[in-house]
C-alpha cells in the first residue's frame, strides 16, 4: 500500500493522501486521492460523532479500472445509506458528519465536453481558364489532332472562421476547503507568501483566527517568532473556533537554540495564549513563558482545550527562570475539559521551575480524557487528573518538585506510565475511585520518595505489573481508609521498604500467573487468567470466552492472544467478553464480541478495567 502524506507549503505533514488499498481517514486528512488501478479500493470514514460538521473530499482518478467504495465506521450511514461507490474516472465525493452519520454535500464525475462550433463556409471555386481546343485534322489520311491541355485549377478559397468552442460542463458540487497562511514578516515573510503578514507580535494570528468563526478552516502559522510582548498584540488568550485547526510549522527543538518552527513567546504577565472550541485542534508549536512578575499572571492555562472532543498534538511548553516565583500562579500547561485529548506534547524547564504551594501542574484532565505519549518535567505535578473515566497512556514524568502523576476522581487508568524523580515526591499518587495502574514505572532516588501511594478514597484501585525502584520511603503503600485495593504482582528493586499496608479495609492480595499454551481449531473454549494463546485456525472456527464473569473481584485479570496462524475466510477466532463488553484490537470499538480475521502476530493483551476488556499492545 503506498500511504503518501504531501506536505504543505508550511510543512504541515497531515492534509493530502494518496493511497491505493483499504485505509481508514484520520480527523486531519481533508484530501483523500484513490488510485485504484491495482484493484477495488475500500474507504473507511471516521467516527461522525465526534467530529460534527467536519468534512473530507475523496477523489477517485482511475474508479473506471476498479471501483472506489466508501463506508461509514460501525455502520454509520452516507444520506441513509451503507456506502457510496464512485466508478468513473475523476468521479469525486465530499461527505461532511452530521454529528451521528454522515451527508453527501458535493462531488461527481468531471464536466462534459461543450458542443462542437458550427463549420467555416466553402471557399470561391478555383478561376483557371479552360485550355482551347486543338485543330480539326486534315481530311484524307491525315491524324486527328492531340487534345488540348487543361487549365491549371483555381486557387482553393480560404477556410472559413471556426465557430466558438462550446463551453465545459459544470461539474457538481463544486466546493473550496478553506486554507488560511499566517506569515511571519521578522522571518523574511511578505503578502504574497500568505494570507495574513503578521508583524512579529500575534495580531496576523489573531486576525486569521477571527476571519475563520463558523468555517472549518485550516490555519497554518509559518516559521518565526510570534512575541505577545510586542506593541500591536492581541488580548489574550486567543480562540480557536470550533471545527478549525490551527498548527505551526513544527517545534524548536532545543530550549534557548535557534527558532527552527513556530515560537509563541509570552509576557511576564500574560499566561493564557489559546482556548481551543469543539472538534479544535492546536498542533505543532512551540509556547516560551518568562519568568512571572508582579502582577499576577492572567489566567490558568497556556492550552485550554475546553471540552467537546478538542485535541493538541506536538506542543512544546517551556518555562524559564521561575523557581519558586511567588507571583506564579499559572495551574497548569494543558486543561484537558471534558472529552479532550493531548497526543506528543510536553513541559520542560532548565533546572526545575516550581510555583511555592505545589500549584503548578503539567497537565490537568477532567472526564473523559485522554494523553497519549506526552511529557509533563520539571513542574511541581506531572499529571493532575481530577475528573472520570480519564486514561493515560505511554506518558511520562522527570523531575517534578512534588508527584508526578496525582490521581484523583475515579475510574481512571496509568498503562506504561514512567515516574522518575531525584526530588522529594510520590511517583503515582492515588485518591481516586477504582483507579487501574499497570505497567507502570516509578523510579525515585531523591529524599522522601514513594512510589504508588494510594491514600483514602483510592476504594477498588487496581495496582499491578509495575516495577518500583530506588524509593527512599517504600516502594508501595497502600493507607487507612483505602479498601479493597487490588495488589497483583510488581516488580521492587532497591527500595528502603517494598510494601507498607496499612488500610483499615482488606487489601486484596492477588498473584497473577502468566502462562503459553497453544489451541488448534475448531474450539470453543474459556481463556484463563494469565495465559499467553497461539491459536491456528486453519481447520476451523475458534470461539474464546474472556476469564470468568466480570466483577470487582478480578479487576486486572489479563489474558493475551500472540498469534493467529490459518485464519482466512470462512475460518477465524471471536473472541467474548463473557459477560463484559470487550475492546476491538483495530479501533473498532467495543462490543459483546469481536471478530478477528487475518492477523497475523497481533500480539494483544485484554485486562478488566472497570467491567471492560481493554486492550493493551504487547
Amino acid at each position: 500500500m503506498t500511504d503518501q502524506y504531501l506536505p504543505t507549503n508550511i510543512n504541515n505533514p497531515k492534509f493530502v493522501r494518496l493511497v491505493d488499498a483499504d485505509f481508514q481517514i484520520e480527523f486531519d486528512d481533508q484530501l483523500i486521492e484513490v488510485d485504484s488501478t491495482d484493484g477495488p479500493v475500500t474507504v473507511t470514514l471516521p467516527e461522525a460523532t465526534q467530529i460534527p460538521a467536519w468534512q473530507v473530499c475523496i477523489k477517485a482518478p482511475t474508479a473506471t479500472t476498479n471501483p472506489v467504495t466508501i463506508v461509514g465506521l460501525g455502520g454509520q450511514t452516507i444520506d441513509g445509506a451503507a456506502s457510496v461507490i464512485l466508478s468513473v474516472d475523476d468521479e469525486s465525493a465530499i461527505l461532511a458528519s452530521n454529528g451521528s452519520d454522515w451527508l453527501a454535500c458535493g462531488g461527481g464525475g468531471p464536466g462534459s465536453i461543450g458542443p462542437t462550433g458550427p463549420v467555416g463556409p466553402t471557399g470561391p471555386a478555383g478561376g483557371g481558364p479552360t485550355g482551347a481546343p486543338g485543330p480539326t485534322g486534315a481530311p484524307g489520311a491525315g491524324s486527328t489532332g492531340a487534345t488540348g491541355a487543361t487549365g491549371a485549377p483555381g486557387a482553393t478559397g480560404a477556410t472559413g472562421d471556426p465557430g466558438p468552442t462550446g463551453a465545459t460542463g459544470a461539474s457538481a458540487g463544486d466546493i473550496r476547503l478553506a486554507r488560511i497562511i499566517v506569515g511571519n514578516a521578522l522571518a523574511g515573510d511578505t503578502a504574497a507568501d500568505c494570507d495574513f503578514l503578521d508583524t512579529g507580535n500575534g495580531a496576523g494570528v489573531a486576525a486569521a483566527l477571527a476571519a475563520t468563526a463558523g468555517t472549518t478552516a485550516d490555519v497554518g502559522i509559518k516559521t518565526g517568532v510570534y512575541d505577545f510582548s510586542l506593541p500591536g498584540a492581541p488580548v489574550l488568550p486567543l480562540a480557536v473556533p470550533a471545527a478549525v485547526r490551527l498548527h505551526g510549522s513544527g517545534r524548536t527543538a532545543l530550549a534557548g537554540g535557534p527558532v527552527t518552527g513556530t515560537t509563541f513567546l509570552m509576557t511576564p504577565i500574560e499566561r493564557a495564549l489559546f482556548t481551543v472550541g469543539t472538534v479544535g485542534r492546536v498542533s505543532d508549536f512551540t509556547v516560551i513563558l518568562p519568568a512571572a512578575a508582579t502582577p499576577a499572571v492572567s489566567g490558568i492555562s497556556v492550552i485550554d482545550l475546553v471540552s467537546g472532543s478538542p485535541r493538541a498534538e506536538h506542543i512544546q511548553i517551556d518555562f524559564e527562570g521561575g523557581e519558586n516565583n511567588p507571583d506564579e500562579t499559572l495551574l497548569q500547561a494543558f486543561r484537558l475539559g471534558p472529552g479532550a485529548s493531548a497526543f506528543d506534547c510536553g513541559t520542560r524547564a532548565d533546572g526545575g521551575y516550581s510555583r511555592l504551594g505545589g500549584l503548578l501542574a503539567a497537565f490537568q484532565m477532567e472526564s473523559s480524557t485522554r494523553i497519549l505519549d506526552c511529557d509533563g518535567d520539571n513542574l511541581d505535578i506531572g499529571y493532575r487528573a481530577v475528573g472520570s473515566n480519564y486514561e493515560l497512556v505511554d506518558c511520562r514524568a522527570v523531575n517534578n518538585r512534588g508527584n508526578s502523576f496525582q490521581l484523583g476522581g475515579s475510574d481512571g487508568i496509568a498503562d506504561a506510565c514512567r515516574a522518575n524523580r531525584d526530588l522529594t515526591g510520590t511517583g503515582f499518587f492515588v485518591t481516586g475511585f477504582r483507579t487501574n495502574i499497570t505497567g507502570c514505572e516509578a523510579n525515585g532516588t531523591g529524599a522522601g520518595t514513594h512510589g504508588i501511594r494510594c491514600l483514602p478514597g483510592s476504594d477498588g484501585s487496581v495496582i499491578a505489573n509495575n516495577t518500583l525502584i530506588n524509593n527512599t520511603i517504600v516502594g508501595l503503600s497502600v493507607e487507612g481508609g483505602s479498601d479493597e485495593v487490588i495488589v497483583g504482582p510488581n516488580h521492587f528493586s532497591g527500595n528502603a521498604r517494598n510494601e507498607d499496608f496499612s488500610a483499615s479495609g482488606p487489601v486484596l492480595r492477588r498473584v497473577i500467573p502468566a502462562f503459553s499454551t497453544s489451541i488448534i481449531g475448531p474450539f470453543v473454549r474459556a481463556a484463563e487468567t494469565g495465559e499467553t494463546t497461539l491459536y491456528d485456525a486453519s481447520a476451523g472456527i475458534i470461539t474464546i470466552d474472556a476469564p470468568l464473569t466480570p466483577g470487582v473481584s478480578n479487576e486486572g485479570d489479563f489474558f493475551e492472544v500472540k498469534e493467529i496462524t490459518g485464519a482466512v475466510h470462512p475460518f477465524a477466532v471471536t473472541i467474548s467478553g463473557n459477560g463484559a463488553t470487550i475492546e476491538a484490537p483495530t479501533g473498532g470499538g467495543i462490543a459483546a464480541t469481536q471478530l478477528l480475521t487475518g492477523i497475523p502476530d497481533i500480539g494483544v493483551r485484554w485486562v478488566l478495567r472497570g467491567g471492560v476488556w481493554r486492550v493493551i499492545p504487547t
